[in-house]
């Protein structure tokens, strides 16, 4: 698995004195991939934003996934208020499609801003990934809490492939 920044439309290339925050997804990844990936772009705190940290994926459950980023050196922070919460989930067994979702995600995240500001105050001295399962982010909800991030902040999300 390679592992490359995703360039969005109209998206300008960032510079390593930008500041900056990642975010991944693992759908197409391994463990050992993802840890690679995140060991390239130096990444220190891996922030894993799903509400429940549980997986099929063999190694992406909380705790396996916690010991294999840690042993690599990274930091694994679980965030569930960054998470979906159950009602917005619960929309993807509806009639909504994932840009009715993401929009009722985006409305939430705009209604409680604290755990964006505490996202923002880790990430001015440490350089952060954000993780969920869709490879892309514009099907995921971690693609919104980038998008709110660098509105507040002015930085450059760099979304990993």
């Amino acid at each position: 698995m390679q592992c490359t920044p995703m360039k969005a439309r109209n998206e300008r290339r960032v510079t390593p004195a930008t500041a900056m925050v990642f975010t991944i997804g693992y759908q197409s990844h391994s463990v050992e991939s993802l840890v690679e990936c995140l060991k390239l772009h130096g990444v220190e705190i891996l922030m894993d934003v799903r509400q429940n940290p549980f997986s099929r994926k063999p190694g992406f459950s909380k705790r396996r996934l916690q010991d294999a980023i840690s042993q690599a050196g990274i930091e694994y922070v679980h965030n569930p208020d960054l998470g979906t919460p159950p009602r917005i989930r619960s929309m993807y067994r509806g009639p909504s499609d994932v840009a009715d979702v993401l929009a009722e995600y985006e409305r939430h995240l705009s209604s409680n801003t604290k755990p964006i500001q505490s996202l923002a105050r880790i990430a001015e001295s440490k350089k952060v990934c954000l993780l969920c399962l869709e490879s892309d982010h514009r099907m995921c909800h971690r693609g919104i809490i980038a998008q709110k991030l660098c509105e507040m902040t002015k930085w450059q999300p760099i979304h990993l492939m």
